[in-house]
């Protein structure tokens, strides 16, 4: 039965990816179909790598890199705010995983990339970073 379901999600990745996520929690296995299928959905994303992060901390590293790429694309207070709290998980994993300088590095970049936008500077100097 599973198997059929599968079959006939799989044409529609979004609920697919969901439906392996949430319905039958296989979380490793939502999180590498999300990679073969091309997922590019952000909020399902978000969903995956809070859940992935546990077992797996070092591979939602790059995944988290772009969507705090995501949330810059759009200058708005509510893109500031969520990659604020990216980058600060994202500090958190780097720190688990002893890539600290990698995300010292994108901070920077991203403070000198968006130097134009002070909204940003302020939400990222509240989050810490």
């Amino acid at each position: 039965m599973e198997t059929a379901v599968l079959e006939r999600l799989e044409q529609r990745t979004y609920d697919y990816i969901v439906f392996l996520l949430l319905s039958i929690k296989d979380v490793p296995r939502a999180w590498a179909e999300a990679h073969r299928t091309g997922l590019d959905d952000d909020g399902l994303w978000t969903q995956l790598v809070d859940a992935y992060q546990q077992s797996n901390p070092a591979a939602v590293i790059p995944v988290l890199q772009r969507l705090v790429e995501s949330d810059l694309q759009v200058a708005d207070v509510r893109n500031y705010k969520s990659a604020g709290r990216r980058l600060v998980q994202l500090r958190g994993l780097a720190t688990d995983t002893g890539q600290t300088d990698l995300v010292a590095a994108l901070i920077s970049d991203i403070r000198y990339r968006h130097r134009n936008r002070p909204r940003l500077l302020q939400e990222l100097d509240r989050s810490g970073c």
